[in-house]
């Protein structure tokens, strides 16, 4: 949209579609529509049956969510130049649950379109992003759900609070805080912000030591590393791209490898911290690289793309 209108336009743009949501008058739903739902939704609740072996059989565990930047399923159990891309993930697929056809679904929102589909399972806008327009509507959400439990919700995002409107969203979303970039300590300074060797060290640590945390958890993280443009800097690339070198795609790779990197010393972590045990960890990528070069796939697949 900026690149259509310019400045000047995107921001005229912008307050006409803040004042259409908030300002003026508001869509509503006739009684007959409202009730019509109402028997949908209460319909389907009492058609559901999750008591299946594994009902309830994790209860009362922690719960550790990683959303990866940018990471994407194609590097997942590849090597290049002999050498794993993710050794640590491919480590877990090995002893663990693995879903391999898990598809992002985000728009312009992005980032704050995966965090919202994946905890409070809905669609995110076509337009724009859920927590900036509506940061004010009522959801059902998995922080929310597990708080209502006993469990301690926590969200942390080493950046800027206010970015994609997060404070007061997560806020919304039945968070009991959300540890932003002024609760770091930025000793490994990478791309945007913290690296995430650093950033998922750091927030193990606050869930370890924190009065305020107490078991059982709900971790919700955001990883910021493998954020394009992808340009590590020489000292953290540990990864011999070859072919690549030089390129978008092969800064790619040395990103994700790095980001598995962090993800392997967070494991060891949390088994020496006797963690391990009792934590579920999911790890997924938010949304695609945004690289749409498709000889680089071509290339690195050894196959053409349709």
């Amino acid at each position: 949209m900026y690149n259509v209108t310019g400045l000047i336009g995107f921001h005229g743009y912008d307050i006409y579609l803040y004042a259409k949501d908030h300002l003026g008058p508001q869509p509503e739903l006739s009684q007959e529509e409202a009730t019509s739902m109402q028997l949908w939704f209460n319909k389907q609740n009492t058609e559901q049956n999750a008591n299946n072996d594994s009902f309830g059989k994790y209860s009362g565990s922690n719960i550790v969510v990683i959303q990866a930047e940018a990471f994407m399923n194609f590097v997942v159990g590849r090597s290049i130049s002999g050498q794993e891309i993710t050794p640590n993930l491919n480590a877990l697929i090995k002893e663990n649950t693995y879903f391999s056809n898990y598809y992002h679904q985000t728009s312009q929102g992005r980032t704050s379109d995966a965090d919202f589909t994946s905890n409070a399972s809905l669609y995110p806008l076509v337009s724009g992003s859920v927590f900036v327009r509506y940061p004010d509507h009522q959801f059902d959400t998995l922080p929310a759900i597990l708080k209502s439990k006993g469990y301690s919700t926590n969200a942390f995002h080493a950046y800027e609070g206010s970015f994609w409107n997060r404070q007061i969203m997560y806020n919304a979303m039945g968070y009991d805080h959300f540890y932003n970039k002024k609760d770091y300590t930025i000793d490994e300074p990478l791309g945007w912000s913290l690296g995430d060797k650093s950033f998922l060290r750091q927030s193990l640590d606050i869930m370890n030591t924190s009065e305020t945390i107490q078991q059982p958890f709900y971790s919700f993280l955001t990883t910021l590393s493998s954020h394009h443009p992808y340009s590590l800097p020489a000292d953290k690339q540990g990864l011999d791209t070859g072919e690549f070198k030089g390129t978008i795609f092969g800064d790619y790779l040395q990103a994700v490898h790095y980001t598995d990197e962090a993800l392997g010393e967070m494991v060891k972590e949390m088994k020496q911290r006797g963690l391990w045990d009792n934590t579920i960890v999911a790890f997924y990528g938010d949304h695609d690289n945004s690289i749409q070069e498709t000889s680089y796939y071509e290339q690195f697949l050894g196959k053409s793309l349709n």
